[in-house]
């Protein structure tokens, strides 16, 4: 599970981030924290994780537009949960730590 996404940070962002480059100038937001953020509008690399066989966004029941901040990403091992886990541990997107539970 990965939780305090930014309300605003869609799913294939979110995806785009962790498994494949990102355009840093499709948004005037800043996704990533300032260390990691390039100085030109060129592709930002992404953090290389093993992308995840399953990634869904949680939603609130009684309203599925409602945005929980709160993902479910499974892999198919524990040593490929464990490598994304320590990789996404603190990072920031949009001025929010993301903060993945323990496995």
């Amino acid at each position: 599970m990965i939780k305090n996404i930014p309300f605003a940070c869609p799913k294939e962002q979110l995806l785009n981030i962790m498994v494949r480059p990102v355009p840093r100038c499709a948004t005037s937001l800043p996704l990533l924290s300032p260390s990691l953020t390039p100085p030109n509008c060129s592709s930002q690399s992404s953090l290389a994780l093993p992308p995840p066989f399953a990634f869904n966004y949680h939603f609130a029941p009684e309203d599925p537009t409602s945005f929980r901040g709160l993902a479910f990403a499974n892999y198919r091992d524990g040593h490929e949960a464990g490598v994304v886990r320590a990789a996404m541990d603190g990072l920031e997107i949009m001025v929010r730590p993301i903060l993945p539970l323990p496995l």
